[in-house]
């Protein structure tokens, strides 16, 4: 399958401090990848990297196969961006808003953009800065959806929309990529929306990948070992791949990453203990990485 997008060795400093350090990354055609990272790990520095508007410290960042700071203006015309705070001129009306964008793409659908204004409750006659934060947040993704983009990147598109807004969302993006065959790339701190459109995960921490792969891959590797002893467990449990590991006398939680089943059969000889595996949501093998 082809990659959409591929970073390779990607950084990215902004003096003195880097920001991304040795990101390698690619987006496959075709499939939905979901970015989850804290506060600062540099989800958005990635995405724009990726967009070419950000210049890399070093590595690469390709898209369709080529440059993304050097980007052709035929490749422009594949993608939709919605990036964390939308880019609107406050003194428009929705409706020009929707007209001005327009007018930079050749294939803009008009009557899917009208059908999303409607379906979001978005009056065209209204003034952007009269907007809640969430209207604002609706129309910035109809200004990226109305081309029909081929690849459509999302910087916490759902932060600032309630509940009825987010699912409504969540639904259009899951159908642009069952029926349409949608490339996705979005980043979100609410782990319960990206389960539901994503098969495929991207964990940022400390500026690199820490892991990227099929959700039900990382919740097979991530597990919780419940450890009950005849006798008090040492201080230190020499086991590989440990998270976290919380001891209280003759019991132990731990949490270990890429889990093979083996462990439990040591882990039983070693510690003379019962030994439970539990499996993880993703929100907390998530919690735990960051920790």
């Amino acid at each position: 399958m082809t990659n959409i997008i591929e970073l390779k060795n990607l950084q990215k400093h902004f003096k003195p401090d880097p920001v991304l350090m040795g990101v390698d990354l690619c987006l496959r055609e075709h499939s939905v990848l979901g970015l989850l990272g804290v506060n600062g790990a540099g989800k958005t520095t990635l995405i724009r990297c990726a967009l070419g508007l950000l210049k890399p410290s070093m590595g690469e960042a390709l898209i369709y196969g080529r440059e993304a700071w050097d980007m052709p203006p035929d490749i422009k015309q594949k993608i939709g961006f919605v990036p964390q705070t939308p880019d609107l001129f406050y003194w428009m009306r929705a409706e020009q808003m929707l007209d001005y964008t327009a007018a930079f793409y050749e294939n803009w659908n008009h009557k899917k953009a009208k059908h999303l204004m409607n379906e979001w409750d978005i009056v065209g006659s209204m003034r952007v800065s009269k907007m809640s934060e969430g209207q604002k947040q609706r129309l910035a993704i109809v200004l990226a959806m109305g081309h029909d983009p081929d690849l459509l990147i999302l910087d916490e598109p759902v932060a600032a929309l309630d509940p009825v807004g987010r699912r409504s969302f969540v639904r259009q993006l899951i159908e642009l990529n069952a029926d349409e065959g949608k490339t996705i790339l979005f980043s979100t701190h609410i782990v319960s929306d990206l389960e539901r459109i994503a098969a495929e995960v991207a964990i940022i921490r400390d500026g690199r990948v820490h892991f990227q792969g099929e959700i039900d891959s990382l919740k097979e590797s991530v597990v919780k070992l419940h450890i009950r002893s005849d006798s008090s467990l040492p201080a230190h449990l020499d086991l590989p791949g440990v998270l976290s590991c919380r001891i209280s006398g003759n019991s132990a939680a731990v949490c270990l990453q890429a889990f093979k089943p083996e462990l439990v059969g040591q882990a039983k000889e070693k510690f003379n203990a019962a030994v439970e595996v539990q499996q993880m949501s993703l929100e907390d093998i998530f919690l735990e990485i960051n920790q």
